[in-house]
């Protein structure tokens, strides 16, 4: 009857008898890369490097938590700059102002023309090449980046 060898890393294995008169299949030699064990199976080398490398991710990031955690309850000391950056941050993004008219009281011997504008942000599906949104440059700056995929892809094939 066939059997096959007890672990992945075996290259040839025998069968041997233990202590109780049964015969087991252990293994004899291990392909490269691995290392026979004193159970007779065959053990990867890189295991304890990837442990020792797993062990060393969770603290550091153990760490980066506590730093994270250290700096939100210690840095709650200048709610005003901090809206203050906020705020400057909201200014900074395009909004896209959409003006109307509106006539003013009809009682009066002149017309006042009144406008209301409302300021949402672009949409991220805005097709920048239709719409003016912050200047040519922007629109520019993608035909750019497409050329420079195509000249890559024409260059890898």
């Amino acid at each position: 009857m066939c059997e096959s060898c007890p672990s992945d890393g075996c290259q040839e294995c025998g069968t041997f008898t233990d202590a109780q008169n049964r015969s087991a299949l252990q293994c004899t030699r291990c392909r490269d890369g691995f290392t026979l064990g004193q159970d007779g199976l065959c053990g990867y080398n890189l295991d304890s490097y990837l442990i020792h490398s797993y062990y060393f991710i969770g603290i550091a990031l153990a760490g980066l938590i506590f730093i994270a955690l250290a700096l939100n309850f210690s840095c709650q000391r200048n709610s005003e700059a901090l809206q203050k950056g906020l705020e400057h941050r909201e200014r900074c993004l395009p909004h896209d102002v959409q003006t109307k008219a509106t006539v003013g009281d009809s009682r009066s011997k002149q017309v006042e023309t009144l406008y209301s504008a409302r300021a949402p942000l672009f949409p991220l599906s805005v097709n920048v090449h239709a719409q003016n949104i912050v200047g040519v440059g922007l629109a520019l700056y993608y035909n750019h980046l497409v050329f420079i995929a195509i000249v890559s892809a024409g260059s890898f094939l």
